[in-house]
């Protein structure tokens, strides 16, 4: 009430300017806003909305509420100058005691002239005498926490000390020794069996128990394309496969999957795993080294892409800045010496083209040359953009499995279903098994039903024993599907010392049939075969090279 009524006498005498606002000192304003102030009816509760001072009143209640908040404590101005002057005068006795601030870093342990030990854990004992006791910083891979050292044997950290939030121990090994001191422990304690560190399936057969079940891959023997790696049909290969790749890969942003079913070895060796002894007879002309020493001389600015793109792959695997050990055979010879040393494959002109986004899978059933390929991926991965799946199994069979049959057994453990991504499939089989020729023409078939964005490849050998059987394989393929776009590219090397009792054969050739060729493949192909033939026949002794491209 007495509140009320000097406000009431003010606003009576609002117009008098000489007069001040008088307050009561036992009166108290309470911290809530000044129009609470401001009722005439007295009614309180939380329903009642009282109106806003406004005016020379509203500053003058505002006015007296800061008043009272500042009148309940805190320390005074004195009093804060004081404890700074000490804070100030306690950094500045440090500073000439220690000779620098110490700012504490969580991240290392204190030095030893800071001030305190822990008093649990392994620096209980005492600190350490001299910094040559300690380790250094090791981070735990587990907690997240850095370290000084690892605890002595005996000592539990139970706790983590005090100082910079770190569990600290004195040192009597660094992990390095730990590490050298238990490897003999560790490697006597290992009962893993000789033939279970292989990578699965490509055990030795002598290594495997008696009672242990063979696959087939591990009784069966396949030819190894070593022996005869870097022909002419590698060369033609090679050079279509860069077209058909870099057109797909040109065409759009999206995805392409490369699907290789018969990857090879990844890299070969120029020496062709031949042996003093060895009774072979030397490989016909012209081989990669041939059409490697002649456009080496040449300027390749304007030849076409796939031309400059197999020169690159064969100074990547030769002239590139990473070292190997090479063992075996030729292993001292240096390629800028004694010429090229290792000659690509179509795994490799593929896979320079490809892009982060690309799938890539390869399979390869034989066990002599799975091998390779994955020391050849692991060596080379981190030359080529995207994620290289390797399968040691059967690529024609799974591969039908995959995109045809849509077993669940054969989805993708990397890259997992199919989502529509365009596809390359290029498929380079060995005749010598006997009915690759029925399973490519089923796949090639198979796929245009189930994959249609894929570009099929079928590779075949030409020549006058087995003509027939190429051009059979090639009318199946199209009588079984009529809806098929399908192009054939042959390339045919003459022999010009060819008469009616030689034991040689008159002509010999490769060819490929692709279904849904990429536009201008055929241009491509033609520009890219004839800069290679015409650089071929400079050469001293050179038999004729024809090419032919055509629809089927």
């Amino acid at each position: 009430p007495r509140l009320m009524l000097n406000l009431a006498e003010l606003s009576c005498s609002m117009l008098a300017p000489q007069r001040a606002l008088h307050v009561e000192p036992e009166l108290h304003v309470p911290r809530s806003s000044a129009a609470s102030l401001v009722g005439t009816d007295g009614r309180t509760g939380s329903s009642w909305q009282p109106r806003v001072a406004t005016g020379l009143l509203g500053v003058l209640a505002a006015r007296t509420a800061l008043r009272a908040r500042k009148s309940q404590g805190g320390p005074s101005g004195p009093m804060l100058r004081e404890r700074k002057r000490a804070k100030k005068e306690a950094r500045d006795r440090r500073l000439e005691k220690f000779g620098s601030p110490y700012v504490q870093n969580r991240h290392e342990p204190p030095p030893l002239t800071a001030r305190g030990t822990p008093k649990t854990g392994a620096w209980e004992s005492g600190a350490p005498d001299t910094e040559n006791m300690r380790q250094g910083q090791f981070r735990s891979p587990w907690t997240g926490q850095v370290y000084d050292r690892w605890a002595p044997e005996g000592k539990v950290q139970r706790k983590t000390d005090r100082q910079g939030g770190l569990a600290r121990a004195r040192a009597f090994e660094t992990p390095t020794q730990r590490q050298i001191a238990t490897a003999v422990e560790e490697r006597l304690a290992d009962h893993t069996p000789e033939w279970a560190k292989f990578y699965p399936g490509l055990a030795p057969i002598e290594k495997l128990p008696p009672g242990q079940r063979r696959s087939g891959a591990q009784v069966k023997t396949f030819d190894r394309h070593a022996y005869r790696a870097g022909n002419f049909g590698d060369i033609f290969k090679q050079l279509l496969v860069h077209t058909i790749v870099e057109l797909k890969v040109a065409k759009k942003e999206s995805p392409v999957w490369y699907v290789e079913p018969c990857g090879g070895e990844g890299e070969y060796h120029v020496g062709r795993m031949r042996d003093v002894d060895d009774e072979r007879q030397p490989m016909k002309w012209p081989r990669a080294e041939d059409l490697f020493s002649v456009l080496q001389e040449q300027d390749l600015t304007y030849l076409p892409p796939e031309v400059r793109g197999w020169m690159d792959a064969m100074n990547m695997l030769n002239f590139s800045d990473v070292d190997f050990e090479v063992t075996g055979d030729g292993a001292g010879k240096d390629p800028r010496e004694d010429g090229i040393q290792w000659l690509p494959s179509t795994s490799v002109m593929a896979l320079r083209l490809l892009r982060e986004q690309d799938p890539v899978t390869i399979w390869e059933d034989n066990r002599t040359a799975f091998g390779p390929l994955f020391n050849f991926v692991r060596n080379w991965s981190s030359k080529f953009k995207p994620h290289i799946e390797l399968i040691f199994k059967d690529g024609l069979k799974h591969c039908h499995r995959r995109w045809v049959q849509l077993k669940p057994g054969s989805i993708s453990e990397v890259y997992g279903k199919y989502k529509g991504q365009r596809g390359v499939v290029f498929i380079d089989p060995d005749y010598t098994r006997g009915g690759e020729a029925e399973r490519c023409q089923r796949i090639m078939v198979d796929l245009w039903k189930h994959w249609r964005s894929a570009t099929v490849v079928v590779t075949y050998p030409i020549g006058p024993q087995y003509e027939k059987k190429a051009r059979d394989f090639n009318m199946s393929v199209r009588k079984a599907d009529k809806t098929l776009d399908l192009m054939t590219i042959e390339a045919y090397v003459e022999n010009k010392d060819w008469h009616e009792d030689s034991k040689e054969d008159k002509w010999r050739g490769y060819g490929m049939l692709i279904s849904q060729p990429p536009h201008t493949t055929q241009e491509r192909a033609t520009a890219a075969l004839k800069v290679v033939c015409d650089a071929l026949a400079t050469m001293p002794n050179a038999d004729p090279i024809h090419v032919r491209v055509e629809r089927l």
